[in-house]
């Protein structure tokens, strides 16, 4: 998966959320295994990230959860547009999900 991630990130024009002193430092995903979570400065480009994530797995005769999919926004506008999976379906937005065990919640996030 991590290789279809990386193909799909070398397609768009995405750097991720910058983290660290220097502006050079971008964090686009977390992944282990097979769980992912998607990192994106905005919403358009998480669904640019989205869009372009499902396209590669494609590619590769992969399909992504469509169950397990959910958007956490977080220092976004209150009115957002939402998410939007290739098939058309709105990704889920949530306030929280868990990730390897540990539950990520909004109320513990405020990114500047």
């Amino acid at each position: 998966m991590d290789y279809v991630l990386r193909q799909s990130i070398d397609t768009i024009n995405h750097k991720g959320r910058r983290f660290g002193r220097s502006s050079n430092n971008h964090l686009t995903d977390l992944d282990y295994d097979d769980d992912l979570v998607l990192v994106a400065e905005q919403i358009t480009n998480a669904q640019e990230l989205l869009v372009s994530l499902e396209n590669a797995a494609i590619k590769f005769g992969l399909v992504l959860n469509s169950k397990k999919r959910e958007n956490m926004p977080i220092n976004q506008d209150l009115i957002h547009p939402p998410i939007f999976a290739l098939n058309g379906s709105a990704i889920k937005e949530v306030n929280g999900f868990k990730y390897l065990g540990s539950q990520m919640e909004i109320r513990h996030f405020k990114i500047n």
